[in-house]
């Protein structure tokens, strides 16, 4: 839009709104004029971005007065929430008025009420974000907060709080990037829980020691206040401490924090020092409670276990969705290798073939624990890998909230079913398999009751024999096998797509499963 059709619109609105906004004499896509806020005046800038009217007119306070509901620190005013907007682009004149009246609502919002402190709140982050030039990870979950000094890992930018130092140093080193060498080192972090209802920190470009302070003590519950008065009453000279504040709102807590350098040359109570460097830190949470809401996956599940028999083309994708879905524990259990024959219709890359080991189960287990913190996987790795040995102990599939059999083969199927229902095992059991070129794939949920059987889907329902699968898409004795290379690399025909799909239907039935929802 050329600078004369935005003329032509800001003059429009001049006349509907009854304001007068002018152009900016070195700038023909921007303007400025005034409007009264609870009797203030309050003058504010539009700014038309090259692509408008497919984007929105940008709205700022110049060298705002106090602090507004959604203004950033340069005096942006956030107008509309753009993830899910719809923009009309046809009547660019209902844009620019549209914003305006936004912006003049979000104006008159009144600092006191407890509106304000709940707009405030929504946004809060992001505002502290912008305002902070420092970082912290936290990985404390929500129940840990309160009043505590714990000890956080630094490596380099990286910064990483935890219930311990080792766990802060085992994030850091293997998820964040940092190098622990001689230069890494640990030091003090207060976390503090405000109390609820506690309005944000008033936003600012820079805090003195004794705001912060007073902050922190008005809005503690008074056992906090006992114990981070027994700080400020202590001495330290030249002492750097983090402080970290838990803010409660209605969909969990925003954290924020300060670092505080005490240079405190006259050896006064830390509550008297006035000189203190205050510099505002940003905390990114990545606690496990946290990511899988954020993620959407089931915290629900987050405490129960699973066995996983087979970790194949199905078996591979069935582990990768249960840990993004926040299973908390998993075991697997396979004696087959990974060969390059298997790459494109696995969960692993080609780069799982460099190394020594080449066992799925191993492969499978270092692969996902790269990829997620907070799942326990254990590839079971004794002498003998197979399901038969493992089958040896049935006690052990007691253990488990669920088990899953991507094995693809019908006898060991149908012995686990079995060992199950005979030893009145009460762990519920899900087999899965494809059909040859991908015309469909089985998920079977057996042991949740006992008159569930996965042998009667293999049973002649006349001779009572055991039969081929009768919920086969297939004609019976048919050979779908094929080799390329010998009898040694003999295969059935199905994709990546095939697994991933008949995985997706194993994984939301197992959640369903493990939340009690099927049985």
């Amino acid at each position: 839009m050329t600078e004369n059709e935005i003329y032509e619109l800001v003059v429009q609105m001049n006349k509907e709104k009854n304001v007068e906004f002018v152009s900016n004499e070195t700038d023909g896509r921007t303007y400025v004029g005034k409007i009264f806020v609870q009797g203030n005046e309050c003058k504010l800038e539009i700014s038309f971005p090259k692509t408008f009217p497919l984007s929105l007119p940008e709205i700022r306070v110049i060298f705002p007065q106090k602090r507004f509901a959604h203004m950033g620190s340069d005096g942006k005013l956030c107008l509309l929430d753009r993830s899910s907007l719809l923009i009309n682009n046809t009547f660019p004149e209902r844009i620019l008025i549209e914003c305006f009246e936004s912006a003049c609502n979000i104006l008159a919002i009144d600092i006191n009420s407890d509106e304000y402190a709940k707009e405030l709140l929504r946004e809060f982050n992001s505002y502290w974000f912008a305002n902070s030039t420092l970082e912290i990870y936290s990985a404390l979950e929500e129940k840990c907060y309160g009043y505590s000094e714990l000890k956080m890992y630094i490596s380099g930018r990286i910064r990483v709080l935890a219930l311990s130092l080792s766990e802060a140093k085992y994030l850091g080193c293997n998820y964040l990037k940092a190098i622990d060498d001689e230069k890494a080192f640990s030091t003090n972090c207060i976390v503090i829980s405000l109390r609820k209802n506690s309005r944000p920190i008033v936003l600012k470009a820079s805090y003195r020691w004794s705001e912060v302070r007073r902050y922190i003590l008005e809005n503690v519950p008074n056992a906090t206040k006992k114990k981070f008065k027994k700080f400020l009453n202590s001495y330290g000279a030249d002492l750097m401490r983090y402080i970290v504040l838990s803010l409660p709102e209605e969909s969990g807590n925003v954290l924020f924090g300060f670092r505080v350098h005490f240079s405190n040359r006259k050896k006064e109570k830390l509550e008297k020092v006035i000189n203190a460097k205050v510099e505002p830190v940003y905390v990114k949470r990545i606690d496990r409670s946290y990511m899988l809401q954020r993620s959407g996956a089931e915290n629900v599940i987050s405490s129960k276990s699973v066995l996983l028999m087979g970790c194949g083309s199905i078996g591979g994708y069935i582990a990768n969705n249960l840990c993004q879905l926040g299973i908390g524990s998993i075991d697997f259990i396979d004696d087959d290798v990974f060969s390059k024959e298997n790459v494109h219709r696995h969960f692993l890359g080609f780069d799982a073939l460099v190394g020594k080991t080449h066992n799925k189960a191993v492969l499978l287990k270092n692969r996902l624990e790269e990829m997620y913190p907070y799942v326990d996987i254990d590839s079971l790795d004794y002498k003998e890998r197979s399901v038969e040995s493992y089958l040896c102990d049935t006690r052990k599939l007691s253990n488990y909230d669920l088990i899953i059999s991507a094995l693809g083969e019908p006898t060991l199927n149908i012995e686990i079913n079995r060992i199950l229902y005979e030893e009145q095992i009460n762990t519920p059991f899900i087999c899965c398999f494809n059909e040859p070129y991908g015309i469909g794939g089985h998920a079977i949920v057996s042991n949740i009751a006992r008159d569930t059987c996965l042998r009667c889907l293999y049973t002649d329902s006349i001779s009572s024999d055991l039969v081929l699968f009768r919920g086969s898409f297939v004609k019976a004795n048919q050979n779908f096998k094929k080799n390329i290379s010998g009898c040694s690399s003999a295969f059935v025909p199905y994709s990546c797509l095939d697994s991933q799909q008949t995985a997706i239907v194993v994984s939301k039935i197992a959640v369903k499963v493990l939340k009690k929802e099927i049985g």
